[in-house]
């Protein structure tokens, strides 16, 4: 009896982890509260094939990239103090050479489907990231502005693995940072490559101040 209810609370967790019809909202899809979900269902999912397939897979994957003194240079759920939604934890662990989660795959591949089936009554935009906001524009062009902090985050988290695999002295964090805005990686998000550098006080300032924004948009 409690195998048949082991298998029933596990059929529900993966029943609600990809079913896409009982949506409050279309943008449900892009968030870290439906990661949570699809991660908790490939955590249990022995004897669903896909779901099962692709996380062994990942897991394979993981054991020969991103070691660190024997500990994983990204753990699995870290992308969610990163970056702001899966479309965009996607689209920096490919930039960054990395597999990303199967749950982000997953949930990205969700919103498409939404979008598809919605037969061309629904755009990208009101799928991934909801309504234009009146007043503020749409998403993409907002985020466009936070991208620079993003790669700063990312960039400073490679620079703390190399200090602690070659046991380094560490740097400060505004002297990583003006190592920063002195690289490409910095460049790539600036439209006027002619325009003064900020100085490095300033920038950490403003990068604290967007982490914590961030941090409370991630809380859902």
């Amino acid at each position: 009896m409690e195998k048949s209810k082991d298998k029933q609370e596990i059929h529900a967790i993966i029943c609600d982890a990809t079913s896409i019809t009982n949506l409050e909202n279309t943008n449900d899809l892009n968030t870290w509260g439906r990661v949570r979900q699809l991660r908790k269902a490939l955590e249990v999912a022995d004897d669903y094939p896909v779901f099962a397939s692709i996380n062994s897979e990942w897991e394979a994957l993981s054991s020969f990239r991103g070691k660190i003194n024997g500990e994983d240079l990204f753990k699995r759920d870290e992308s969610e103090e990163c970056y702001y939604d899966p479309l965009g934890a996607l689209q920096n662990y490919t930039e960054s050479g990395f597999y990303p989660p199967p749950e982000i795959l997953f949930a990205v591949m969700q919103c498409f489907e939404i979008y598809f089936s919605a037969g061309g009554e629904l755009s990208l935009e009101d799928v991934f990231f909801g309504p234009e906001k009146k007043w503020v524009g749409n998403e993409s062009s907002r985020r466009q502005k936070n991208n620079v902090f993003l790669s700063f985050h990312v960039y400073m988290g490679f620079e703390h693995a190399e200090v602690k695999h070659k046991g380094l002295s560490p740097k400060s964090l505004e002297s990583i940072a003006d190592d920063y805005l002195a690289s490409p990686f910095y460049q790539i998000h600036i439209n006027d490559i002619e325009k003064p550098l900020p100085d490095a006080a300033t920038f950490i300032r403003n990068y604290h101040r967007w982490k914590a924004s961030k941090g409370k948009k991630d809380k859902k």
